[in-house]
């Protein structure tokens, strides 16, 4: 009796607004991959997103510059979600030449 009354899981993000919108964690890997896609020296980028959590993986053209091209990732995804009103925390992985 007592689970029939008890609040359902959250299961998407909360959006800064005045009225009540969310994203869903899919929807929200989407738009951090392209915002991940749009750096430039980025060949490929996969997001995968929980409530909590946001995982960037992507593939370079060229390594030799990987720290500034980690911070120009980081910088242009958190940008692109800084709508939420309590981000997930964000890792970004990079991997060297396309993908095969």
């Amino acid at each position: 009796m007592i689970s029939a009354v008890r609040p359902s899981r959250k299961t998407a993000l909360a959006v800064k607004a005045t009225s009540s919108v969310w994203i869903s964690p899919w929807k929200l890997a989407g738009v951090s991959t392209f915002a991940a896609n749009s750096v430039p020296g980025v060949f490929d980028a996969r997001t995968a997103a929980t409530r909590r959590k946001l995982a960037v993986s992507t593939r370079l053209a060229d390594t030799k510059t990987v720290d500034a091209t980690t911070a120009e990732i980081d910088a242009a995804v958190r940008s692109a979600i800084q709508f939420l009103a309590d981000p997930p925390q964000l890792t970004v992985h990079i991997a060297e030449g396309p993908a095969t």
